[in-house]
């Protein structure tokens, strides 16, 4: 496989990890502050969070906690994965407008329709631009 694809790859899976990522942050901010907020009464936090009891052992309050709990280990492990697909140096690389780009299609899951309205470009001209960053990275190799 050409290092181009592998980056184009490695980008793709960023992507899916930082939107997997931030989907997670948010869900733990809102536990977070619904936690916070009953903190005199976690039970009906749990409750307004839509957790329930299934059984004596594991209450709701119970379930949100653990809930809380997988989702920090889930994050961290994002982390971990993100790490290791080791494309910083290749987004470094880049200059603003390119990296804008990068990460309207590969980290947003834009479509270049969209990115076109989005900016001065047309579809056919963000296609061009985002093959001359991968062009520019071949004749790196």
């Amino acid at each position: 496989m050409s290092e181009i694809k592998i980056i184009k790859k490695k980008l793709e899976l960023y992507g899916i990890y930082l939107r997997e990522q931030n989907e997670l942050k948010d869900k733990l901010n809102h536990i977070i502050e619904v936690m916070n907020d009953h903190a005199e009464y976690p039970k009906a936090g749990a409750r307004l969070l839509g957790y329930k009891a299934i059984d004596n052992k594991h209450t709701e309050v119970e379930r949100m906690i653990l809930d809380k709990t997988a989702i920090e280990a889930r994050i961290i492990h994002l982390d971990i994965e993100i790490g290791h697909l080791r494309i910083e140096k290749f987004l470094d690389s880049l200059n603003e407008e390119q990296l804008d780009l990068i990460e309207k299609v590969y980290f947003q899951g834009m479509s270049y329709d969209d990115i076109a309205i989005l900016t001065d470009y047309s579809k056919s001209g963000v296609a061009y631009k985002i093959n001359e960053i991968f062009k520019r990275l071949d004749a790196f190799s």
